[in-house]
C-alpha cells in the first residue's frame, strides 16, 4: 500500500504528463489554456489535501495559501492567517475590505463635492444680495 506522499507525487506526475500532452501543438481536442489552468489548480488542491492530511501546514480555505511546517511555524498561526486574509484575492473578508475602502473614498469625494456646492451656493446668495441692494 502506498503512503499519502507517494500517491500525491504519482498524481502530480500524471497531471504533469497530461499537461505536456495538452501542450503538444498537434492536440486540438480542447481549449489548451483552460485545461492547463485546471491541471495547475488540481495539482495545487492535491498538494493542499496532502498538507491537511499530514498536519504540517496551515492553509487558507479560499486560495490554498499555506504556512508551515510545524518546526518553522510561530506560536500564533492565527496572526499569520489574519495577515494573509487581508490580502487574499479569493477571501470574502479581503473583498469586503476593498469594497469598504472604495465606499469610504467615494463618501469622502461626495462630502467634498457637497462642501464645494455649499460654498458656491453661499457665494451665489451673497452676489444675489449685492445685486438686490444695487437695484434698490
Amino acid at each position: 500500500m502506498m503512503n499519502k506522499e507517494n500517491t500525491t507525487e504519482e498524481i502530480i506526475k500524471r497531471l504533469d504528463d497530461l499537461g505536456k500532452y495538452l501542450s503538444n501543438e498537434h492536440n486540438n481536442n480542447c481549449d489548451q489554456e483552460v485545461c492547463l489552468d485546471a491541471i495547475d489548480k488540481i495539482k495545487s488542491l492535491e498538494r493542499w489535501k496532502n498538507d491537511l492530511l499530514s498536519g504540517m501546514y496551515v492553509n487558507c480555505v479560499y486560495c490554498g495559501y499555506r504556512y508551515g511546517p510545524k518546526e518553522n511555524t510561530p506560536v500564533s498561526m492565527a496572526e499569520i492567517l489574519k495577515e494573509h486574509i487581508e490580502h487574499c484575492p479569493e477571501h470574502p473578508m479581503s473583498k469586503l475590505k476593498l469594497t469598504n475602502e472604495e465606499f469610504d473614498k467615494q463618501h469622502k469625494e461626495l462630502i467634498q463635492k457637497i462642501k464645494t456646492l455649499d460654498d458656491l451656493l453661499t457665494s451665489f446668495k451673497k452676489t444675489l444680495c449685492s445685486f438686490k441692494d444695487k437695484i434698490n
